[in-house]
């Protein structure tokens, strides 16, 4: 360790020419990259689209619109626990 430290201190120009280089090629890269690559922290957005004949807007809305954006959004199961020969999920609702 004694060896590595001493070279490090004996040749200290040379780590920090590789160190710019190093973060020369990072900050490159980051001017580089498409606007896509930075994450999207909007909250989660869903549109459903329903249609049931014979039924009013206000009723495909409230029985079939609303709980199936629900369950798409938040489903009632996180996890499945293997017992037995069964499978008993878990809810957290």
């Amino acid at each position: 360790m004694e060896k590595f430290i001493s070279g490090i201190l004996r040749f200290r120009t040379l780590i920090v020419a590789i160190g710019a280089l190093v973060l020369g090629g990072g900050v490159w890269q980051t001017l580089r990259a498409p606007l896509d690559v930075v994450p999207e922290f909007s909250p989660l957005s869903l549109q459903v689209r329903t249609e049931a004949l014979g039924l009013s807007a206000a009723e495909v809305e409230s029985l079939i619109t609303v709980p199936l954006e629900a369950d798409l959004l938040h489903p009632a199961w996180r996890a499945a626990r293997r017992v037995g020969d069964e499978v008993e999920r878990c809810s957290d609702a």
